[in-house]
């Protein structure tokens, strides 16, 4: 509540309750400034409270982070030529019929790739 205030007091129009509204503010602002994605996702870890996992995209970059209690769902898949995040498996599997290779990220975890 304290981070949606002091962007309100900055002019800020927030249009909802959600968090994602506020996660997506506040990495626009780190990338405005010129910090990449892999240290806005990084420094997100200690400014950002509660319970949480995000997956962003830029024009040349995709990350996640997830929370120090890694609670909420994230499994990835990477190979070669592909990569692949879902909540759970079950949607990874709905998807490719070889048997795959899949990670979950654990807790405090950020991850970029360059696209």
């Amino acid at each position: 509540h304290k981070m949606k205030r002091a962007y309100e007091d900055e002019g800020y129009r927030l249009q909802t309750e959600n968090d994602s509204e506020l996660i997506a503010v506040y990495l626009a602002e780190k990338l405005a400034k010129g910090i990449n994605l892999e240290q806005a996702l990084n420094d997100s870890l200690g400014d950002l409270d509660g319970t949480f996992t995000f997956l962003v995209s830029t024009q040349d970059s995709l990350g996640y982070a997830k929370d120090q209690w890694s609670a909420k769902p994230l499994v990835t898949m990477e190979t070669d030529d592909i990569i692949a995040i879902a909540s759970e498996e079950i949607a990874l599997r709905g998807v490719f019929s070889q048997e795959i290779d899949r990670m979950e990220p654990q807790n405090s975890e950020v991850m970029t790739w360059l696209l």
